[in-house]
């Protein structure tokens, strides 16, 4: 759900939408991997081709992490929105029993 024009970069930097681009982006990875294999002069077998994308994934990864770990210390990343929070977190009682029904 990108909004035209982007304000703010608020669609990248929600934690809700963070993990369909991660989606997005692994079979980006998984495309790469198979034109790298069809483009090698020496034909690569099954098994060497699942370590080769299990290594590039495990770099990714951990290029992934170290970067959104700087990033969160930055404070880059928005918080989580009321409809997730409400999901993990009990809410507040307010002692009016038609307020908290909801």
């Amino acid at each position: 759900a990108m909004q035209v024009p982007v304000i703010g970069w608020a669609p990248l930097r929600s934690l809700e939408q963070m993990p369909s681009l991660l989606v997005f982006l692994g079979y980006q990875v998984l495309e790469a991997c198979d034109i790298y294999r069809s483009r090698a002069k020496a034909p690569m077998s099954g098994p060497r081709f699942f370590a080769f994308r299990a290594l590039v994934f495990a770099a990714l990864a951990a290029a992934g992490a170290g970067v959104a770990y700087a990033l969160v210390q930055m404070g880059v990343f928005m918080p989580l929105g009321a409809r997730i929070r409400g999901l993990f977190f009990e809410a507040m009682k307010t002692g009016n029993p038609l307020v908290d029904s909801v």
